[in-house]
């Protein structure tokens, strides 16, 4: 939508949505994104180009000008962004170059249960739409244990949960075709710093597969069916989610020669009901392995 730019036309507008008995979830907008007042309580999505054009390129100029011209009857603010459109596909990530993520936001938790065997921790997190977490521990049990329930209710976006190991990540234990291997990487490099600028590249990227569980700098995650990692600095962030609708973005920056058709693909974007399980132990890389056993206690 192209926001309207008058407080009048606001009103109206906001008063019609209202008439329709519609909720509002977020507002996807156009490169005029004046009128910053309309719907001011809504998520605002717009790409990256359409943000910097309404804050510092030509749409500034148009509403400083258009402020001079019809005074205070004009709404001058700029729309603040909520999110930025990811343009990645079912084969690359496709990160914005100036995109630095967002963070969640705890905004209740409670003591779930608690008794001489088992308790838990139950705690909400805000990132667009709510995470509801689990935090589970056994009695002298080595790992603690996580369930994350959530509704995904918008696509192009890529949630990981961060580990922070407080020193920088030089190489990881990972299980990979049910073995131990190790990786090693940059922890410094950053991919949004590296996008190819002429045809026929791909970006070198700092995530790397797994099969059921990781290990770095005393931190081991085992999980159950999330097999993506990224090593950035001090974390370890395990991919819980990446929704993208295209088997192939044409115009992927991290990907200047197409690694296939741009077929939409409605299953890729993951709407609707999502959960993920990990667990959590400190300890030596030796010790990945038998956490490993411990969540998959299979007898053959």
């Amino acid at each position: 939508i192209e926001s309207p730019a008058f407080y009048d036309n606001n009103k109206e507008l906001e008063d019609y949505i209202k008439s329709l008995n519609v909720e509002v979830d977020g507002i996807l907008l156009a490169y005029h994104i004046g009128g910053g007042t309309f719907l001011g309580n809504s998520k605002k999505y717009s790409t990256r180009n359409a943000d910097d054009y309404g804050h510092s390129g030509g749409g500034k100029v148009l509403i400083d000008d258009f402020t001079k011209a019809f005074g205070d009857v004009l709404d001058g603010k700029i729309h603040n962004i909520t999110d930025y459109i990811e343009k990645g596909d079912s084969y690359n990530e496709g990160p914005d170059e100036n995109d630095s993520g967002k963070i969640g936001k705890l905004i209740g938790s409670k003591v779930l249960y608690e008794g001489t065997i088992r308790s838990a921790l139950q705690f909400q997190i805000d990132i667009g739409d709510i995470l509801n977490v689990i935090a589970e521990l056994d009695t002298q049990a080595d790992m603690i244990n996580f369930k994350i329930d959530w509704v995904n209710t918008y696509t192009n976006h890529n949630l990981q949960v961060l580990f922070d190991t407080e020193e920088k990540i030089y190489k990881t234990y990972s299980e990979d075709t049910n073995q131990i291997i190790t990786r090693e990487f940059d922890p410094d490099y950053d991919i949004r710093k590296n996008l190819p600028k002429t045809r026929g590249l791909e970006a070198f990227n700092n995530t790397a597969p797994m099969q059921r569980g990781v290990w770095a700098n005393g931190i081991g995650i085992v999980t159950e069916g999330l097999t993506q990692y990224e090593v950035s600095g001090v974390n370890l962030g395990i991919s819980l989610l990446r929704s993208t609708d295209i088997l192939s973005n044409p115009k992927n920056p991290a990907r200047t020669t197409p690694a296939g058709p741009p077929i939409a693909l409605n299953d890729l974007k993951q709407l609707g009901e999502n959960s993920a399980r990990f667990s959590v132990f400190l300890g030596d890389s030796g010790a990945l392995g038998a956490m490993i056993q411990q969540i998959y206690n299979y007898i053959i």
